[in-house]
């Protein structure tokens, strides 16, 4: 019962926290509209082969993303990647491997404490406050907002329009998420057994049955295997996610360049 309690508070949660999103965005979308049709900009080109740089778009987008300074150990890290690549990357996927078994027995002994309600609050916060993409969007519009429309060009309007469109897909993806729990939660007790399931699939056929099948052949390299995997299958997930992200970016509204 506190699971089914758990998906339906917390989609309930995401839906409240979309329909504020909404209302943002519907002030950021009267906002772009406006300085669409003060500069005319309906013929402007999005293709990403024209460069805008005379805006104050582009000078935000510089320092806040593209100068934006790193911790000193994200220098060091930069400097070892660039001086000694080989070593540095056995030595992160080793670190990486070890670093995501501690990383996953503290999860599991979370969820013996918590439960699995940690991570539905976990997943509904995520899709709540949206990723890094929906929050620099968010940043650079509001920065926009609070200029006057005399102030901004047409340029900015390239910006704005791509910022705005990211956080319209974000709202879908909460919005499908918050639904999904809600209309979930009467069947939420079975959420263990689902992920219980999925878990050991991906497991038995992606980690063990490789492991033993390199032993074989050769200890060391199974062992390597089994540390890496979970990272590997980790990064290309990422990589993935990110990798249909931008096709659907391409195919809804070119990425502009900076």
């Amino acid at each position: 019962m506190e699971l089914s309690i758990a998906f339906f508070v917390t989609g309930i949660a995401v839906l409240a926290f979309t329909i504020w999103r909404i209302y943002r965005f519907r002030i950021y979308s009267n906002f772009v509209s406006n300085l669409c049709d003060t500069y005319q900009c309906n013929d402007i080109d999005l293709s990403g082969n024209t460069l805008y740089t005379d805006c104050i778009s582009h000078t935000w987008t510089l320092n806040n993303i593209i100068r934006k300074k790193h911790s000193r150990l994200g220098n060091r890290f930069q400097d070892l990647m660039f001086h000694d690549t080989f070593i540095t990357t056995i030595w992160f996927s080793l670190i990486l491997g070890i670093g995501v078994l501690i990383f996953g027995a503290v999860v599991v002994y979370s969820i013996q404490i918590a439960g699995i309600l940690l991570v539905i609050f976990i997943i509904g916060a995520f899709a709540s406050l949206g990723s890094g993409e929906v929050k620099i969007s968010e940043d650079l519009l509001s920065t926009l907002y609070c200029h006057k429309i005399e102030d901004l060009s047409t340029q900015d309007y390239t910006y704005a329009s791509i910022a705005l469109g990211s956080i319209k897909k974000w709202i879908s993806i909460s919005i499908i998420v918050g639904s999904s729990m809600v209309v979930f939660s009467p069947w939420g007790e079975l959420a263990p057994t689902v992920v219980g399931w999925i878990v050991s699939i991906i497991t038995v056929y992606m980690i063990w049955y490789p492991t033993i099948f390199l032993a074989e052949f050769s200890a060391p390299i199974a062992v390597l295997y089994l540390i890496a995997a979970w990272p590997a299958l980790i990064l290309a997930l990422i990589f993935g996610i990110r990798k249909v992200r931008k096709s659907n970016v391409e195919m809804v509204e070119p990425t502009l360049q900076v």
